[in-house]
């Protein structure tokens, strides 16, 4: 039955009605195949090749295979370019980068530095501006922040190509589950020519270096080899110097300095603790050896010191004064022995003959020139007193003795002291008054000393010699006492006064056991 509704239907359907042409298929919201521009893709279509949203990253959102700056960082449980970079432990933001940069640590090696052992030359570096522990270069950049390339990964543009959304590394950063590796550059570097990759790179808190570093810069500014051409050429290098806290020299020492007040050389050695044995400021041991035939008198010794002084401007008031030595020694404490200079002098001849020994010998020479020289003394020596509070008992301002060892062999002639004025031969009459022997006692004070005093004093103490004279003048000459000549006891046996070579015309002691010569002035 042919219903008023069928009727209705089919009036709602257009006249020659084709449900394919376009405008019906763009009605119904479906594409024509003139609109679709890659019919072919589509007919193709494989849902593995393209990106859902439940594969959570979107292509324009992944690392394009020709590269591009990563938003986020990289992570891996496997390599970059065959490294394990997680496994190597320094990563390269953590690296020192070949074009330098900041170390934030300290570097240790086993070798050098451009050819230079920094360890070993810290002795001198230590006195330059700049020191070895700070000679990191400064230019370069440091690796802070994710990688990024304008290339391709392992050869393959993951963006382009095959690798689907779901498998790329989003921009963000993200965990590598594969090994990468390039034919290109990472952030401009050529991680695989580069050749040390980040195991084997020196970290920026520092590390010890296992091998040479060379470089066409500087350390800190410093460039090294150029500045260990200069340490090269000092005569000393840091292996061979004398540490500040001392040592022992194995060269010769010169110092040569001008104008200083000091002097050349200062040694301040103070001793807190007088228990300590033969202490002293400076020590020289020499030993002087060997058995080469000398060829002339040879001088050989522990000091040896020339002064020369061609120094003028001084006047009769104002005084240049010149010291080969000046010695100035002060006690205040309880020293028992107080010495200025101690001289101790042992020969023990193992072969041929000792001459002569001194103890101390002094030689002082007036050699002329255009000036005046008033007093020559070969020894000067003083003894002074100057004590307010508690008395010296004995005052000596030359002491000599002659002695020697109970076991000593014989001993030719013994003379404490010896005096002598020597006129070589040739001379002219140029000697006034002449005194091998001058006593003076000087009392400059107005008060009369109560004591007994003696210019001349002598004394045989023990047992007296076979022979004993108390003064003996060998030659014909007069004797002047200008006082009295007094001699001690005599007896009626002995004479009291001989004369050499008549024992029986003799002057023998008078009762009262004195003789005198009064006033026999032979000068008048």
């Amino acid at each position: 039955m042919f219903t008023d509704a069928d009727h209705t239907k089919l009036d709602t359907v257009e006249t020659n009605a084709d449900i394919t042409d376009a405008t019906n298929v763009t009605a119904a919201g479906a594409l024509m195949d003139s609109e679709v521009t890659n019919l072919a893709q589509v007919k193709a279509f494989d849902s593995s090749d393209y990106a859902t949203a439940a594969q959570g990253t979107k292509a324009d959102a992944s690392l394009p295979k020709a590269g591009g700056a990563m938003t986020g960082a990289i992570t891996t449980n496997s390599t970059f370019d065959g490294r394990d970079v997680a496994a190597d432990g320094v990563t390269a933001d953590a690296a020192l980068p070949k074009s330098g940069g900041a170390m934030t640590g300290a570097i240790t090696t086993n070798s050098t530095f451009d050819g230079v052992d920094i360890a070993t030359r810290d002795g001198v570096l230590s006195t330059t501006t700049t020191t070895a522990n700070a000679a990191l270069p400064k230019s370069g950049g440091a690796m802070t922040g994710a990688i990024t390339t304008n290339s391709t990964i392992d050869g393959r543009d993951v963006a382009a190509d095959g690798v689907t959304a779901d498998a790329a590394l989003p921009k963000s950063g993200g965990a590598m589950t594969g090994a990468i590796t390039t034919n290109s550059t990472f952030d401009g570097r050529d991680v695989a020519a580069d050749g040390v990759t980040a195991d084997a790179a020196l970290p920026k808190s520092g590390g010890a270096m296992t091998g040479a570093i060379t470089t066409n810069s500087t350390f800190d500014g410093v460039d090294v080899g150029t500045r260990d051409a200069v340490l090269t050429s000092t005569t000393t290098t840091a292996n061979a110097a004398l540490p500040k806290a001392g040592g022992e020299m194995n060269g010769a020492l010169t110092i040569d300095v001008d104008n200083v007040a000091a002097g050349a050389l200062r040694i301040e050695a103070n001793q807190t603790n007088p228990n300590q044995d033969f202490y002293f400021a400076q020590e020289i041991y020499s030993t002087l050896s060997g058995s080469t035939a000398l060829t002339s008198d040879r001088e050989q010794g522990g000091i040896y010191m020339d002064i020369n002084s061609t120094a003028t401007g001084g006047d009769t008031s104002q005084e240049h004064r010149v010291y080969g030595a000046y010695l100035d020694v002060d006690s205040t404490g309880d020293a028992d022995l107080v010495y200025g200079i101690y001289s101790n002098v042992t020969v023990t001849p193992t072969t041929g003959q000792t001459s002569t020994v001194f103890g101390g010998y002094f030689y002082a020479e007036d050699n002329g020139g255009a000036g005046s020289v008033s007093t020559v003394y070969g020894l000067q020596s003083i003894a002074f007193s100057d004590n307010a509070t508690s008395d010296t008992n004995a005052m000596y301002a030359g002491y000599f003795k002659t002695a020697n060892a109970a076991d000593s062999g014989a001993i030719g002639t013994a003379t404490t002291v010896y005096g002598e004025i020597e006129i070589v031969s040739g001379s002219a009459d140029i000697y006034g008054t002449s005194k091998v022997f001058e006593a003076h006692y000087d009392n400059n004070a107005t008060v009369a000393q109560t004591n007994t005093t003696y210019l001349y004093y002598g004394n045989y103490a023990g047992v007296r010699p076979t022979t004993a004279y108390g003064v003996y003048i060998e030659d014909p000459i007069p004797n002047v006492f200008i006082g009295s000549v007094r001699s001690g006891l005599g007896n009626t046996s002995v004479a009291g006064y001989g004369f050499n070579g008549d024992s029986n015309t003799g002057m023998y002691s008078p009762a009262n056991h004195e003789v005198e010569f009064q006033n026999l002035d032979y000068r008048a």
